[in-house]
């Protein structure tokens, strides 16, 4: 049980520095140097359920398999969960269409990164705290 609350944790605080790069990407301007005309911004509204879910999907992090390379087992959660999220959640959405193309056309790069980030942060957390 420990492990789990450390784990949901992890993913929380991995989950809030993935959002403060792509903070940091709209203030620096890139957002709009790449034509993403609907790029987040940084509100309680936008922040607490990527909060949330990071958390709850870093608790994948406790599964047993792939104990000894936290590289790779981070690149495949982020690699699963951006594509649910891009041909589950978003096809689904109002005005988002497949892949998020009505959003931008880089929308699903950023999804890949943000969930890259995110992977990453949580599994270097991780293997520190280890």
């Amino acid at each position: 049980m420990k492990n789990a609350f450390f784990v949901y944790g992890a993913g929380s605080v991995g989950a809030l520095l993935a959002c403060m790069i792509f903070w940091l990407i709209q203030v620096f301007g890139l957002a709009y140097i790449i034509h993403m005309p609907n790029f987040p911004i940084l509100s309680e509204a936008w922040l607490y359920p990527k909060i949330i879910w990071g958390g709850m999907l870093a608790l994948c992090f406790a599964l047993p398999f792939m104990r000894t390379n936290t590289l790779i087992k981070s690149v495949i959660f982020a690699l699963i969960i951006s594509l649910i999220e891009l041909f589950l959640s978003l096809p689904f959405s109002p005005y988002k269409g497949a892949v998020g193309l009505n959003i931008g056309m880089y929308t699903f790069a950023f999804i890949m990164m943000f969930n890259l980030v995110w992977a990453l942060m949580t599994g270097l957390m991780l293997k520190i705290a280890k």
